[in-house]
């Protein structure tokens, strides 16, 4: 590349040509010193240039640079916030989860505690139930020792549903159309009366069973003034307390025959039952 003169070189030349006589061989070390310093003048002109062109790169990478760092930055403060808001579900889950173990654990205890009350009261039931069952098979044994010396046609003695019944048949209990007890069957309800003065805790229950109706308006009538002539025996006569008895007429709607009129149909039933209040009690406050 051919340097070019600039007008500071030439003035320089023209100077040294005016204010002194000088050598061929100075003039020309001037000239090649001013051919120098043009050249690298001109190569620091170029320097410069790239460096220019280098600085207005790298300012532009600076620019995309700092964009990716707000970028970042922004990012980050998304992330935190999603971090802040994560740790606050984490919280309110834990609480929740802890509040919700709380609860199970005290429904938990609300149950082990009803089954324990439940198993009380079931224990306490069993007991009576066998103390009742205990009662009843004592007073069945009890009976047929005092009523040897009835004779079968006479009166049947059995347990049903864990109650001991006596069914005494009119031939013994009344004469026919009658609500007038026989010598017979006085006899008879003392020797009951003794076994159940044993056994206070029984409640006893006197059924009468007839089809006739007497002197009375229907059957139903009439036989619930039989049971009650028995009932009325057994506590005037004999200090069996009001409170265990029942009297009830069912005239011939419970017959133990197909025939209403088979003498075994024609009864007084005597039932000794356990009675309930022990079990409602334990039940109520169980």
């Amino acid at each position: 590349m051919q340097a070019k003169i600039t007008p500071t070189a030439f003035l320089l030349f023209a100077c040294l040509l005016l204010t002194s006589c000088v050598g061929k061989k100075k003039y020309m070390d001037a000239l090649g010193a001013s051919f120098s310093c043009a050249e690298r003048e001109t190569q620091l002109t170029k320097r410069l240039d790239n460096t220019n062109v280098q600085i207005r790169q790298l300012t532009r990478e600076n620019d995309l640079l700092e964009k990716r760092i707000n970028q970042l930055e922004s990012e980050k403060a998304a992330q935190k916030d999603e971090i802040i808001g994560l740790r606050s579900q984490v919280d309110d889950i834990t609480g929740r989860a802890m509040s919700e173990q709380a609860r199970l654990d005290k429904a938990l205890q609300n149950k082990a505690a009803e089954l324990e009350k439940r198993e009380k009261v079931l224990n306490a039931m069993q007991t009576l139930r066998e103390q009742n069952d205990a009662a009843v098979t004592d007073i069945q044994f009890k009976i047929f020792q005092v009523v040897g010396s009835f004779a079968d046609d006479e009166l049947k003695i059995e347990q049903r549903d864990g109650k001991v019944v006596i069914s005494v048949f009119d031939k013994v209990m009344f004469n026919k159309n009658q609500t007038r007890i026989r010598s017979r069957g006085k006899e008879l309800l003392e020797a009951i009366a003794g076994v159940a003065a044993t056994r206070p805790e029984l409640g006893i229950t006197v059924t009468g069973h007839s089809p006739s109706r007497g002197s009375y308006g229907n059957a139903w009538e009439f036989s619930a003034m039989r049971a009650a002539a028995v009932a009325g025996e057994l506590t005037n006569k004999h200090g069996i307390a009001p409170t265990r008895l029942t009297a009830a007429g069912r005239a011939d709607s419970e017959p133990r025959y197909g025939n209403t009129e088979d003498p075994e149909n024609l009864r007084t039933e005597i039932t000794f039952t356990p009675r309930f209040q022990e079990i409602y009690r334990v039940l109520k406050n169980g």
